[in-house]
């Protein structure tokens, strides 16, 4: 039988080895990771968020709980991440979800971590957050991001790097419609996240201990 913690590690360790691949894909490609893309900047948070839970998941030591909203906080930015390819960036480009998905780093940036990483969140690491202001707080990670690339956008010295995020090369209303549904998309996927991970949570304790 299966131990539902050693599942835990298991799946984080993967997360982590294939960040880690992803990385090394991006710098031989493009010679350097770009922190203003989203993406890298999530993944980047998942990769250290899964390695303090195995590191602390190993030495059999409670999960602080600020590793607790880190793990929370770095699950909604992948699942965001997914979902943005998903619905947007990929019907923008020609519904070309062959690239967006399966192609190099992106194919564990976009499809593979943020997957592993929404399973082992809500069935395996049984990480029982309660409180409802864990839900606000993990969405500081993509409200910080959101208000330093507009800021950029607005002195000009960035363009995008999405193309909703082109605040120059559209209405200003469409930019604050954006900024509101993918800060509301943000909260949301916590909260469902964090309630789901209390139910499947439970389930799971039955059969794996």
């Amino acid at each position: 039988m299966f131990k539902k913690k050693n599942i835990a590690i298991l799946l984080n360790l993967l997360i982590v080895v294939f960040e880690i691949i992803a990385i090394f894909q991006i710098i031989d490609i493009k010679g350097s990771m770009n922190f203003s893309f989203y993406t890298d900047d999530s993944n980047l948070l998942a990769l250290f968020t899964s390695l303090a839970f195995v590191f602390y998941s190993i030495r059999n030591k409670k999960i602080p709980d600020w590793l607790k909203l880190l793990k929370l906080t770095s699950t909604i930015c992948l699942t965001l991440t997914f979902l943005v390819v998903l619905l947007v960036l990929a019907p923008m480009n020609n519904f070309n979800y062959g690239f967006l998905l399966f192609y190099s780093a992106l194919l564990f940036q976009h499809f593979l971590c943020p997957i592993i990483s929404v399973i082992t969140f809500i069935l395996f690491d049984d990480i029982n957050i309660s409180k409802w202001k864990y839900d606000l707080l993990a969405t500081g990670f993509t409200v910080i991001y959101g208000i330093i690339i507009i800021t950029l956008n607005v002195i000009k010295y960035l363009v995008g790097p999405y193309p909703f995020l082109e605040i120059y090369n559209q209405p200003l209303w469409q930019t604050i419609l954006w900024i509101i549904g993918l800060f509301s998309l943000t909260y949301a996927i916590g909260l469902i996240l964090r309630k789901s991970a209390i139910k499947l949570n439970t389930i799971t304790n039955k059969y794996l201990k």
